[in-house]
């Protein structure tokens, strides 16, 4: 049997979580009961996956377990995109790999290769909170800003995601004022009506709720200007006015100028991404 094959049976033996085969591959004597030839841990295929970033994937605990404790995988490894094991269990939803990955080193502040997205955000974006607190808890920077500029408050907030809201605003260290373009969080979410994560934001003592942007919109002037009556209901209550008109806002139809739309676009930039790219 050739080393390539070997490598591929290995590759095979972590996505599959066969926790033996992985062992007997990798040189536990006693497991490795074909008597073959050792495979290479750091293996990779095409696309640039190790066997530990097949496991990762496909939420193989014990054996991504393994492969850090025993046969020192290197945790940091990435695939072509820059993508490491830490971002693509993040992105899934897997605490306990986190954490394994985490204790035997894994970089919780590293950006895949375009700068778009790092662990905190890949668990942002997918809505992982309890992923979120591992990462939290291990020392990850909330406020670390993408190549757009855009951090993980203002990814929740844009897309709605509550929960991940206010478990970033429990961070003591959280800027909530943080802005792209002098849009912040809340104006993320006014502008896609998140009603929920706007009462959420405002209740953080240190937000900035008359921020304005570079066009000279605050939050209640970018809801109204997507047509989110319930929003600008809910500032107007909370004594923000609109800059354009300090007495009231003519909620917008969905048909808007094109105003609204080039607003729609610059809000929105920050946050499109692959989840892999």
């Amino acid at each position: 049997m050739t080393s390539k094959q070997i490598n591929h049976f290995l590759l095979l033996a972590a996505t599959d979580g066969d926790l033996d085969t992985v062992n007997a591959l990798l040189g536990i004597p006693e497991q490795n009961i074909l008597g073959l030839a050792e495979a290479n841990v750091e293996y990779r295929d095409c696309t640039g996956f190790t066997p530990l970033l097949f496991a990762t994937c496909h939420g193989k605990t014990e054996v991504v377990d393994a492969l850090c404790s025993i046969h020192k995988a290197n945790v940091n490894a990435t695939t072509d995109d820059g993508v490491t094991s830490l971002m693509i269990a993040a992105n899934s939803g897997y605490p306990a790999i986190v954490n394994i990955l985490v204790d035997h080193g894994a970089n919780v502040n590293a950006f895949n290769n375009n700068g778009t997205m790092n662990a905190l955000m890949y668990a942002v974006y997918s809505g992982h909170v309890d992923v979120m607190n591992v990462l939290m808890e291990h020392g990850v920077d909330v406020n670390a800003v993408n190549i757009d500029g855009a951090t993980a408050l203002m990814i929740a907030a844009y897309k709605g995601c509550t929960d991940a809201v206010k478990a970033l605003m429990e961070h003591p260290d959280v800027n909530v004022n943080a802005s792209v373009d002098g849009r912040n969080p809340v104006m993320f979410a006014a502008a896609k009506g998140h009603v929920d994560v706007v009462n959420a934001l405002m209740r953080h003592p240190d937000v900035n709720l008359d921020a304005v942007d570079v066009d000279g919109k605050n939050a209640r002037t970018i809801a109204a200007d997507f047509g989110h009556a319930d929003v600008v209901d809910l500032l107007t209550e909370h004594k923000v006015n609109a800059v354009d008109d300090a007495t009231t806002v003519p909620v917008a139809s969905e048909s808007r100028s094109n105003l609204s739309h080039f607003h729609l676009k610059l809000l929105g930039k920050v946050i499109v991404s692959s989840i892999f790219g």
